[in-house]
């Protein structure tokens, strides 16, 4: 297995001889709005291109669909055609988003004989819990 930090939550991870993309943020450094009110994200640039970076890759997992963890430029780069995997109250974001290819991961699936289990996430507890909505992964 061969893991390829790239930014925030986007790794390139290679794995019986598949290569997954997860959590994409594509965006230029400083395009999206401040997340805490202290600067514009994200705060540092890609490390490759974007060619670089979707190269061989076979699907893309997503945690959840805020801009940090799967930005607009994402939804625009990524191949319509690619394989999504999300949790499933995303699965409509995705489709409505041109994907083709949109997986929701209940519980578990196997993409490519790669056994993929959904784990439940927290954004913080209480009424900051419920605002900022549903994520996937711990």
């Amino acid at each position: 297995m061969k893991l390829q930090l790239i930014r925030n939550a986007t790794m390139k991870i290679e794995y019986n001889g598949q290569s997954i993309l997860t959590d994409p943020m594509l965006s230029t450094k400083f395009d999206i709005e401040s997340f805490g009110g202290n600067s514009r994200n994200p705060t540092i640039d890609l490390p490759m291109s974007i060619e670089e970076i979707l190269f061989g890759v076979d699907a893309v997992i997503s945690s959840h669909t805020h801009q940090d963890h799967f930005d607009t430029a994402a939804m625009n780069i990524i191949p319509s055609d690619m394989t999504i995997l999300c949790q499933p109250g995303d699965a409509e974001k995705f489709k409505n988003n041109k994907f083709s290819s949109v997986n929701p991961v209940h519980e578990s699936t196997i993409f490519s004989e790669i056994s993929i289990i959904r784990t439940m996430g927290h954004h913080g507890t209480g009424e900051i819990e419920k605002a900022m909505g549903k994520t996937s992964g711990k």
